[in-house]
């Protein structure tokens, strides 16, 4: 008796909880029943995809950790680096390079690796050569983060003071003198595609040039994409990760100087627009530091509101204020995910405040020097929270 639901059919819920068939008495964790049927841990990532970084360079998957850079293709295919996680994944083990995938799914927490096995054997019908590119076409942004820096972000490095050289990923891609045909997956990432005429360009305009079945766009929201339709029109399925880092004035922090009520107007609009298009689909993903930890529950709540599935990455840069370090925000943040009643957010509990040093001082500094820039208050934004508030007054930022 052979049932293709147990290796072909994955349930994802509302808090992004993965499982086998619903019908299933106990079905189990996606990824956990992946790893342990599987006599090798595969991973299309390593040799299917492709990340454009600015200024023209590329990398491979852009979960690794560091991120790679290469110069050519050549040196991406036949790097060193490759070829040992490679055989890493032959023997059933993460290389340290996959800590945030091995965090995932040691947390129960579906991974990229296992989430992009869905699409592997039907990208392989297409193409045995496929590629997914993850592309920066620009760094046109409106926003400047406080995990971000001047090379993703013209507004961050104008604050800054900072000179960026101009960069054309479109330009870049088409340099590399890659067969563009093999492309069926484009992962679209800032600046903030919302305000750049190159994805506009990319995606209408220069669209034929590909063989594209899927689009992710990873927008902050703060505008809307009136292009999308024409794209969506061509049947090609597009996923838009609408990205926030808290909810109310802790968004507005960390997403500065975009306002929540202009964000909730936008994830509206996209909403009405995903009722008349079945092939656009909407997920939210938040960035967890040092400065939300603390809001995930809230987080969460804003995006089973919105029937949106909700992504926490762990950030794991700058280094002062990520939320691996052990100071006195990510202690906080740490009791408020292990109180948390939402499971998928109580599981992240296990990766924050996890070094040894206490880093406060260090962190401190950081969040001086980015409130600096903007001219803000980290303090003026968490009056939902006194609990932070309190803690942080003694250091009198």
């Amino acid at each position: 008796m052979w049932c293709p639901r147990l290796d072909h059919f994955a349930n994802i819920d509302n808090h992004g909880k993965v499982s086998r068939c619903p019908n299933m008495t106990y079905p189990d964790s996606y990824s956990k029943l992946y790893t342990t049927r599987n006599k090798s841990m595969r991973c299309s990532l390593v040799d299917h995809y492709l990340k454009l970084n600015a200024p023209n360079t590329i990398g491979s998957c852009h979960y690794l950790v560091p991120h790679s850079r290469f110069n050519t293709i050549d040196e991406w295919q036949n790097s060193e680096r490759l070829a040992r996680i490679r055989e890493s994944h032959k023997n059933d083990i993460f290389p340290p390079d996959c800590i945030r995938c091995k965090q995932d799914e040691e947390g129960g927490r579906v991974s990229r690796r296992a989430w992009q096995e869905q699409y592997h054997e039907e990208w392989l019908k297409i193409r045995e050569d496929y590629l997914r590119v993850n592309l920066e076409l620009d760094v046109e942004c409106n926003a400047a983060c406080p995990f971000c820096d001047p090379a993703l972000s013209s507004l961050f490095a104008k604050l800054a003071g900072v000179t960026v050289p101009k960069y054309d990923g479109l330009k870049h891609l088409m340099s590399l003198g890659i067969d563009l045909k093999r492309i069926v997956e484009l992962d679209i990432v800032g600046g903030e595609p919302s305000i750049s005429k190159n994805v506009e360009r990319l995606l209408v305009d220069e669209v034929d040039r590909f063989t594209l079945q899927r689009v992710r766009v990873f927008t902050n929201g703060s505008k809307v994409m009136r292009w999308l339709p024409s794209l969506l029109e061509r049947g090609v399925a597009v996923d838009l990760m609408v990205s926030y880092d808290g909810t109310g004035r802790i968004f507005e922090y960390s997403r500065w100087p975009i306002k929540w009520s202009k964000f909730i107007k936008n994830v509206d609009f996209y909403q009405d627009m995903r009722e008349k298009y079945p092939n656009l689909t909407m997920a939210t993903g938040t960035t967890m530091t040092a400065f939300n930890i603390f809001d995930m529950d809230t987080c969460s709540d804003f995006a089973k509101a919105k029937d949106m599935e909700l992504r926490i990455v762990v950030s794991s840069r700058p280094k002062d204020i990520h939320a691996f370090c052990n100071n006195t925000l990510t202690r906080i943040g740490k009791a408020a995910l292990e109180r948390s009643p939402n499971e998928y957010v109580r599981s992240f509990a296990g990766s924050v405040a996890i070094e040894k040093e206490d880093n406060t001082p260090q962190l401190i500094a950081a969040m001086r020097g980015i409130d600096a820039m903007r001219s803000i208050n980290f303090l003026d934004y968490c009056e939902d929270y006194p609990e932070v508030v309190e803690a942080m007054k003694i250091y009198q930022i």
